[in-house]
C-alpha cells in the first residue's frame, strides 16, 4: 500500500522494522556445488532442530558431470537416515559427520552418525530398516544409484557409530 500510495519513506521504514523482527538466519556455504550445498543446509537445519551436532567438510566444485538430482538423492537419503538415527539416541552424544570430495572424476561422501540399539542385517547384506521389517528404501536407492553409476556403497555399524561411504564416478 505504501508503494502504491507513493509513500517510499514509510515503505522503507516498514521494511527496515520488518527485517529487524525476523529471526537471524545465515546461509552457510559448505561447498561450491549448489545442489549439494542446498541438501547440506537443509539437513544441517534439521540436525540443529533436534539437538544434533553436525560437522561438515565437503569439497565439490560448482559443476560436475554427475546430475544434481543424483547427488541430491544420494546425499539426501543418507542424511535423512543419519538425522533419524541420531534422533533416536536417548543418552550420549548425537553427532553427524559429513566428508565429501571430488577427485579423479569421482564424488566421494563419507557420513558417520551415532545411533542406539541393534542394527540387523537383511538377507541381501544391507541393513534392515528400523521402521519396518524390510530393508530401508533410502539405502536401497543409494545402492542402486551407486551401481548404475559404476560406483560403490559401503555400510558399517560398530560401537554405536554407523558409517555410509559412497563413491560415484562421473
Amino acid at each position: 500500500e505504501y508503494l502504491h500510495s507513493g509513500k517510499l519513506q514509510e515503505l522503507e521504514a516498514y521494511l527496515d522494522a520488518y527485517t529487524e523482527s525476523l529471526p537471524e538466519t545465515r546461509s552457510l556455504i559448505y561447498c561450491q556445488n549448489h545442489a549439494t550445498n542446498a541438501v547440506l543446509g537443509y539437513f544441517h537445519q534439521q540436525a540443529q532442530r533436534h539437538g544434533i551436532t553436525m560437522d561438515v567438510f565437503v569439497q565439490l566444485p560448482e559443476t560436475i558431470a554427475i546430475p544434481e538430482t543424483t547427488i541430491s538423492v544420494v546425499l539426501g537419503n543418507l542424511l535423512e537416515n543419519a538425522v533419524e538415527a541420531c534422533r533416536n539416541v536417548c543418552s550420549g552424544e548425537k553427532r553427524i559427520t559429513v566428508r565429501g570430495k571430488y577427485q579423479m572424476a569421482s564424488v566421494f561422501f563419507d557420513i558417520t552418525n551415532t545411533y542406539s540399539g541393534t542394527l540387523q542385517k537383511s538377507k541381501s547384506g544391507g541393513f534392515q530398516s528400523t521402521k519396518s521389517t524390510n530393508s530401508g528404501l533410502g539405502l536401497h536407492s543409494v545402492s542402486q544409484i551407486a551401481q548404475l553409476q559404476g560406483g560403490i556403497l559401503e555400510l558399517e555399524a560398530k560401537d554405536g557409530i554407523f558409517r555410509a561411504s559412497v563413491l560415484l564416478p562421473e
